[in-house]
């Protein structure tokens, strides 16, 4: 890892490289605006709801019955809110006296049946504000809340100004007129919450406030977008003057707004990641509902002189007691810009509008570009990209929006940011996405232009890579639910990116994830030929033919997955057939991420058969979040001296192979634990025929006293096992008959818990002393998308000794749609300074296991024995007549005798024999493997080394390696595809896929990377000017390890 320092001019000519078709492109360090000759005192036109955009939309709505129907559908909704009257919209605004809080009560649930309500979901209360307004409904029961008239308490506490002030509010109304055999306060609230006779808060007001009016899915919302789109697509001044009541009402309230008043330990929750701050919502949630009112400043500004806007104002009883009457089109602007648009820039500096990476800086670039005045316009942009970050002291600011320091900083090579959460990630490409598109059609302020930074550009071939099994989000960190279906890719997106970047992948992905059609697909209503994208990829699937899936390596998010894709997706008997997929995670932990390093997971059938538990109950120091959910016993992978592992960014990747019947990766994670010099782990999936497969699952591991393996299947019909016997325990849980479930007694609580999380594993049956081997075989729940009539499993047969073994029950997050357990099988080893090596074989199958045995055999080395630790061969025997040999070794150079009657020399070799006679081969790795008297399959070169001489150093979209190599080779076209490991000494992995190869001398060669850059991040965080570090430096040595196979009979 090194710095280099580069000119801002060489910076800029490396960002103008970036686009195939454009040179000369500014860079983002260097921003120019088109201003006026004289400072503009207010906006003069809108800027997002352009004449050209509005004319796009119109004629679509005239041409096309798509357009229209997205026209009828928004003039109902609107149609359906102007019914209530102006008044209506004008007294739905509510002002700072009055709470607001996502949660009733977090921590104690339902005043009458408990968490129980967390079955329902996260947020589980129900609400409709036009049919019961200001009352929420308990799901577990049915109770609406609360049991006074708060619309009258409310009503009498409106001043002058028709603000609630609850010093006037008539308090004999604060009684319950809904459960006449309750007491007459019971389930009272005056706005504060009901304070039960335990001394137990719950904020029903303060509920409904948050979520029936301010969220973004919420009345105020909803209505506010329906008119503004309305008004767009017809010009129909109603619609502007409903929309622009509530602008103004909105104004008068907004400056007050400071959600730092409702305290979280009074049972005011919002979402403000622990600093308190926000506005009307917490500073994260706040960032979601303002882009609907600033689009509505810029689509209704040219009707702000609406005589029946005017109208309305001067007939307000409060009209009298404003500064600045509103009887001009000149007022209202003023008083909607000065209230509520200009109070964004110094909120987002005070940390009260402060989202996920990407969220605030959305927020702000959409009201600069809305605002449209200089000098302001132009500070606020360029506060968005000035270096900076959040800081508390002396009070919570934030110094800068740090825009282009997040692309190139924050952005890892593969396109993701620093959260683990694919969910948390693609907030990030969704929200940096709106601002990119923000910018790009704004003319007030040129040079800005994100879709020109490679990094940006990046993020659009990064989410496609985790979708699994065509239905399913590999489950990483706190995103999804637990087994669930789901994908995080839009084919908007795809074809969004095609259009900026013309490149075919970007085309054929667009079309896959529409369902391999094209049909539907087009530009949004604004489009001026919004039916021209679907011509063009039309076009480009017939030249390049549609998407499929390969197995993938992304070393920089820490991500692999091993895919066999069936020759067609189909259905027979009931079950679909489309893909097998194992997936390893090796990246970072923290943020939204887990202590999960080397967690497995796997699909087949339609099903996700290991999942893992996804999105914790809640955030925050949630005891279930941090001591279960996050912690390593919790996924698939191993637990070393009953701790959760520690933070790490990611692993390191060894070997990675995707053959037709080897797929493989193997990856070493030694910093998840200090104490642990290896931790390893080696998975191989090995083809069956052209529907079946089953894995090698090899975990190594060096160091500490104990080390437990967990692994857990899906939702079970049962679980059954052969090999062990199990006693039930007598109460407890797996920490002990004497720890209760839930009860924490080994660590420290909150954020400073770092223990086994064994306390929430119940119903544990253990056998302390297992035979070796053993199975565990769940039988799957299916779903109606997949299972008919047929019974799929999950088999894990360990083939190591352990010192016990036991099943318990883990629970997934409660929320509505999780499972209500999961059986987890946990194996246990111990001793001192220990090294195990945990041998498994996994199966996913139908009914029968296609399995007739597997057992460990025999590794010789100049005739004496070879111990796991350093090398293990398994024998599979297949009921198809197979039988398999597989051989992992740590030592390639050693020349080792497997099963007394084969040869091998190498990392992994594997032999498929029928009838006593090979038939298929692979190594990798390696030199060799078959018989002594001839082997089957050779390596001409086992791994090809040599010595980084340079690289590309700019931040550009094309990336490459110059190398010399230690040997000559003969084909240096056969390392394209291959991957090359770089011992770069550094904090992160330096692993490449080669994506072309061109030879520039006798030993010197140039790999091209493709789009994966070089540069790790800005030497300085607060300066992204000159200096760049580097994943890698000159004279660093490296090695691409080289596979052969050989097939005589396919199967």
């Amino acid at each position: 890892m090194r710095s280099v320092r580069l000119s801002r001019r060489n910076f800029v000519k490396g960002a103008a490289l970036t686009v195939v078709t454009t040179a000369n492109v500014s860079s983002l360090c260097n921003f120019t605006t088109q201003e006026p000759q004289k400072t503009v005192k207010g906006k003069q036109k809108p800027t997002i709801y352009t004449p050209e955009k509005i004319s796009n939309a119109r004629e679509n709505i005239a041409r096309y019955d798509w357009a229209k129907s997205e026209k009828d559908r928004v003039v109902a909704e609107a149609d359906h809110y102007l019914t209530r009257g102006l008044h209506y919209w004008w007294g739905l605004i509510t002002p700072q006296s009055l709470p607001r809080s996502y949660a009733v009560n977090e921590v104690g649930g339902s005043p009458t049946t408990g968490l129980k309500i967390n079955e329902f979901g996260t947020y589980p209360y129900t609400y409709n504000a036009f049919a019961h307004p200001w009352k929420i409904t308990d799901p577990s029961t049915g109770l609406q809340y609360p049991s006074n008239d708060f619309a009258g308490y409310y009503t009498s506490g409106l001043d002058v100004n028709g603000i609630f002030t609850p010093a006037l509010a008539d308090r004999s109304l604060l009684k319950n007129t809904l459960y006449p055999d309750k007491p007459v306060n019971w389930g009272v609230d005056d706005g504060f919450g009901w304070v039960d006779e335990n001394g137990n808060r719950f904020t029903f007001v303060a509920y409904y406030v948050h979520w029936a009016l301010w969220d973004h899915k919420g009345l105020i919302s909803r209505a506010l977008s329906a008119f503004r789109q309305a008004f767009v697509f017809t010009g129909n001044p109603v619609y502007a003057q409903a929309g622009i009541v509530m602008l103004v009402r909105i104004a008068d309230v907004y400056p007050d707004m400071d959600s730092l008043c409702y305290k979280w330990e009074d049972g005011f929750r919002n979402s403000h990641g622990g600093t308190g701050q926000g506005k009307v919502l917490g500073c994260i949630w706040e960032t979601e509902y303002l882009p609907d009112m600033i689009r509505a400043y810029d689509a209704f500004f040219l009707s702000f002189k609406d005589e029946a806007v005017l109208t309305f104002l001067r007939s307000q009883s409060f009209t009298a007691n404003r500064k600045i009457p509103l009887d001009s089109a000149a007022a209202i602007q003023l008083h909607i810009e000065e209230g509520f648009i200009k109070q964004i820039f110094p909120a987002i500096k005070k940390a009260q509008i402060h989202g996920n990476t990407g969220m605030h800086q959305m927020v702000l670039a959409l009201a600069a570009v809305a605002y449209d005045t200089f000098p302001d316009t132009k500070e606020w942009l360029n506060f968005n990209f000035q270096a900076g970050e959040r800081l508390s002291s002396p009070n919570w600011h934030v110094t800068g929006g740090n825009l282009l320091a997040v692309l190139v900083n924050d952005l890892d090579r593969d396109g993701f940011g620093y959260e683990a959460s694919p969910d948390y990630n693609n907030l990030w490409f969704v929200h940096l996405k709106l601002v990119a598109d923000i910018l790009l059609d704004y003319k007030g302020y040129t040079g800005a232009d994100l879709y020109k930074n490679p990094k940006f550009r990046k993020m659009f071939y990064s989410f496609f890579n985790l979708i699994l099994s065509d239905h399913f989000t590999a489950q990483i960190g706190d995103s999804g639910a637990t087994g669930n279906r789901g994908i995080i890719v839009d084919p908007k997106d795809f074809a969004c990116g095609y259009q900026v970047y013309k490149d075919p992948l970007l085309a054929r992905l667009a079309y896959y994830f529409n369902g391999n059609t094209s049909q539907g697909m087009r530009g949004d209503i604004f489009s001026r030929n919004p039916l021209e994208i679907s011509a063009e990829i039309d076009r480009v699937i017939l030249k390049e033919g549609a998407f499929s899936y390969e197995s993938v390596n992304l070393s920089g998010y820490g991500f692999a997955a091993l895919r066999k894709t069936f020759p067609e997706s189909e259905v027979r008997g009931g079950i679909q057939k489309e893909q097998h997929d194992l997936w390893l995670y090796f990246g970072r932990s923290g943020g939204h991420g887990h202590s999960d390093k080397l967690n497995i997971g796997l699909h087949a059938f339609g099903l996700d058969l290991a999942p893992d538990l996804g999105y914790p109950e809640r955030t925050g120091e949630w005891p279930s979040r941090l001591e279960w959910t996050r912690n390593t016993i919790s996924h698939n992978t191993v637990v070393v001296d009953e701790c959760m592992q520690t933070d790490s960014w990611e692993g390191t990747p060894l070997h990675f192979e995707n053959h037709d019947f080897i797929r493989l990766i193997d990856v070493d994670a030694s910093k998840a634990y200090p104490q642990t010099s290896e931790y390893r782990r080696t998975v191989a999936m090995v083809s069956v025929d052209d529907e079946q497969v089953y894995y090698l699952d090899l975990f190594r591991i060096s160091g500490g006293n104990h080390h437990h393996f967990s692994f857990h299947g899906g939702e079970s019909l049962s679980v059954s096992t052969s090999g062990i016997r199990l006693t039930p325990q007598s109460g407890g849980t797996y920490a002990g008959a004497d720890v209760s479930y839930a009860t924490r007694k080994d660590s420290k609580g909150g954020w400073d818990y770092k223990g086994s999380g064994f306390h929430y594993l119940k119903n544990a049956e253990r056998d302390t002393d297992p035979a070796c081997p053993f199975s565990v075989d769940w039988l799957l729940v299916g779903n109606r998308e997949s299972v008919q009539q047929q019974e799929p499993h999950l088999k894990l047969t360990m083939l190591n000794c352990v010192d016990d073994v036991a099943l318990a029950d883990g629970i997934p997050p409660v929320n509505g749609r999780n499972p209500a357990s999961l059986r987890y099988m946990v194996a246990h080893r111990k001793g001192v300074d220990l090294q195990s090596v945990f041998i498994s074989v996994l199966e996913p199958y139908l009914n029968h296991s296609q399995i007739n045995s597997c057992e460990k055999v025999s590794v010789r080395c100049n005739n004496l024995p070879v111990a796991d630790t350093i090398a293990v061969a398994v024998k599979v025997c297949l009921k198809n007549g197979r039988t398999d040999y597989l051989v992992q070794s740590t030592n390639p150079a050693m020349r080792l005798w497997v099963d007394g009657k084969y040869v091998f020399q190498g990392f992994f070799g594997a032999l498929a024999e029928r009838n006593g006679k090979i038939v298929k081969g692979f190594i990798s790795d390696g030199g060799f493997i078959g018989k002594p008297a001839g082997v089957f399959v050779k390596n001409a070169v086992p791994a090809v080394t040599g010595t980084v001489t340079g690289f590309t150093k700019e931040l550009r979209g094309d990336n490459c390696l110059i190398v010399s190599l230690d040997r000559k080779i003969l084909l240096p076209e056969s390392l394209k595809g291959r991957t090359i490991y770089i011992n770069n000494e550094g904090k992160r992995n330096a692993t490449y896929r080669i994506e072309a190869v061109s030879k520039t001398g006798s030993r010197k060669l140039e790999l091209a990377l493709g789009n994966v850059t070089l540069i790790q991040r800005f030497a300085d965080d607060h300066q992204t000017s000159s200096w760049y570090i580097y994943d890698i430096a000159e004279g660093d040595k490296f090695r691409i390890p080289m596979s052969s196979s050989k097939l005589i009979h396919r199967f």
